[in-house]
Parts: C-alpha cells; sequence; structure tokens
C-alpha cells in the first residue's frame, strides 16, 4: 500500500511543481490562478496551495491531504480536518471542493488541474453555442468538452456546477472562469488543458472565416473506435499519430 513520505509522494511533489509552471509559462495561468492535485494511494491526495503564484512554488509547498479517515493530526489546518501534513502558512485553495467532487465522482482519475487558458474561456462568453469536437484531436483526446454554468467561484456552488458533467467529461469549461481537465494520470490531466486551449484557438481562427461546425458524427464514432483500440497511454501527439495511421490504413 502506497504511504505519505515515500518516493511516490516526492516524485508527485515534484511532478505537480513543473506542471504549475509550465501552466505558468505557457499562459494558462496568471498571478495565484489555478490549483493542481493529485492522489496516490487509496486515500492520499496532494494540493496545490492557496495564494502562492505558481512559478513560485517548490515541492514542499504542497498540502497533503487525507481522504480517509479524516482524523486529526498535529500540524493540521484547523478550518480543513482532511489535511494531514502542511508547511507553516500554507493552506490548500479554496476551491479544494472542485477536486474533490471530481475524484468522489471518478473513481478513475488520479489527476485534476484547473486554469483559467483564455481563449477558452472567452469562448464561454459567445452568445452562440459552441462545439469544439473540429479536429481529430478534440475528439479524441479531449473528448465531450461541457460547458458548466457559471458559479462563484470557491464557493460549494462551484463544485455542484461540474456533477452534471464530471461523469461523462474529463473537459468541462467554467462559464466566466476557467477550465477543469481530469486524467488518469498528471501528465494527461495537463496536456488536456494544453490541448483544449490549443483547440480552442483553432475555433477562433476559424470562426473569422464564418461559421464552424463539428465533425460528422458517423467520422467521432470512427475516430473513437479507432482511439479505443491503443493500450497505453501515450501523449497527445503520439495518440493523434497512432489515430491517424489507422484511418489512413483504411482509406
Amino acid at each position: 500500500m502506497t504511504a505519505p513520505g515515500g518516493p511516490e509522494e516526492r516524485r508527485l511533489r515534484e511532478e505537480l511543481v513543473r506542471r504549475a509552471r509550465q501552466l505558468y509559462d505557457r499562459g494558462l495561468i496568471a498571478g495565484v490562478d489555478g490549483n493542481l492535485t493529485a492522489r496516490f494511494g487509496s486515500r492520499w491526495v496532494l494540493a496545490t496551495p492557496s495564494g502562492l503564484p505558481k512559478n513560485e512554488m517548490e515541492p514542499d509547498d504542497l498540502v497533503l491531504l487525507d481522504l480517509g479517515t479524516g482524523a486529526r493530526t498535529a500540524g493540521q489546518v484547523p478550518s480543513e480536518p482532511r489535511v494531514a501534513r502542511a508547511r507553516r502558512g500554507r493552506i490548500p485553495s479554496s476551491e479544494l471542493s472542485m477536486h474533490l467532487t471530481v475524484y468522489a465522482e471518478r473513481s478513475d482519475v488520479r489527476a485534476v488541474v484547473h486554469a483559467h487558458p483564455p481563449t477558452a474561456v472567452g469562448l464561454t462568453l459567445s452568445p452562440e453555442e459552441v462545439h469544439l469536437d473540429i479536429c481529430p484531436e478534440a475528439v479524441v483526446f479531449l473528448g465531450d468538452v461541457a460547458f458548466a454554468p457559471y458559479a462563484t467561484p470557491g464557493t460549494e456552488d462551484l463544485s455542484e456546477s461540474l456533477k452534471p458533467f464530471v461523469k461523462r467529461s474529463n473537459t468541462i469549461l467554467l462559464t466566466r472562469h476557467g477550465a477543469v481537465t481530469a486524467g488518469d494520470t498528471l501528465a494527461i490531466a495537463h496536456q488536456r488543458m494544453e490541448s483544449l486551449e490549443h483547440i480552442a484557438k483553432i475555433y477562433v481562427a476559424a470562426r473569422q472565416l464564418g461559421p464552424v461546425t463539428p465533425l460528422p458524427d458517423a467520422e467521432q464514432e470512427r475516430l473513437r473506435a479507432l482511439a479505443g483500440g491503443t493500450t497505453a497511454e501515450p501523449d497527445l501527439e503520439e495518440l493523434v499519430r497512432i489515430v491517424m495511421e489507422r484511418v489512413q490504413a483504411r482509406l
């Protein structure tokens, strides 16, 4: 059984810091925006702390949560009984409950990323109905991109806004706020966030030329069937390459 304090926790701490900095460097978060979590073992979750810019975060700044017994131990944050270990002054984000909602609804999810990708968030303000299933990459990797209604950040309303979508979607846009991506690894959750912003930029570029239509349903089903035949957990480029090779082989 994976326990805290071991090599798995240390590896995840380092990866969370690296992924958070990548989000910052690529303009998907700014200032103290966004939060990331990853779980290990059956009950442990590492979370980025509140109020700390992601480009200044260090591995020991991450907050360790115990989702098991919930029993308090010395050094826990009084307002958050699930905190098992935290550096002095570090508390989990006020949006932690959003992450915990995803974990509660999806036993297959091992990481959640929340960011504010500007182009993608801009699409939530569009008066038009937006569909992002416009490219093979979006269909295969992002899946069903859901649009959750606006809810006040930092409140339970935000977590509730995810519930109608989280069981069927790994990629959720939060109206006027940001986005949430989930994956069975932190790498996949992070790549989905980057891909979401990339596809949103393609949509905006195409929309300047005229109406944007999704891929036909039959083609989407074909792509999903082809992608379902992969056995590994590849990154985005590798996944798309596999799908494209299989499509071309059947032409």
